[in-house]
């Protein structure tokens, strides 16, 4: 998932307000996008296994893999990524059973 930075985005989509100050930086929107990422994985009962987060310029990108879920359980946590307004995409889900520890 990718989010673009911007300092009129909430982190936590329609319900957060938007930030007040300078303009947001690069490292502040990753770290948003990873804050609101993990609130909606934890909200759908997914747990993180490992999440790999890089910087593309102004953007940021995430790559989670997830401990086992149910499909209903995943399906609804990419569903809460896709309305949030910090997230602008979901590129790809994948979904890999079987996968060691």
């Amino acid at each position: 998932m990718t989010a673009p930075s911007s300092p009129d985005t909430p982190a936590d989509g329609p319900s957060a307000g938007p930030s007040t100050g300078p303009a947001s930086s690069g490292a502040e929107t990753r770290e948003r996008l990873l804050v609101a990422a993990t609130r909606a994985f934890a909200e759908h009962g997914v747990s993180i296994q490992t999440v790999r987060q890089e910087g593309r310029g102004d953007d940021a990108q995430l790559v989670v893999v997830s401990h086992d879920a149910t499909d209903a359980q995943l399906s609804a946590t990419v569903t809460h990524l896709q309305q949030m307004d910090i997230v602008r995409e979901v590129t790809s889900v994948m979904r890999v059973e079987g996968g060691a520890e």
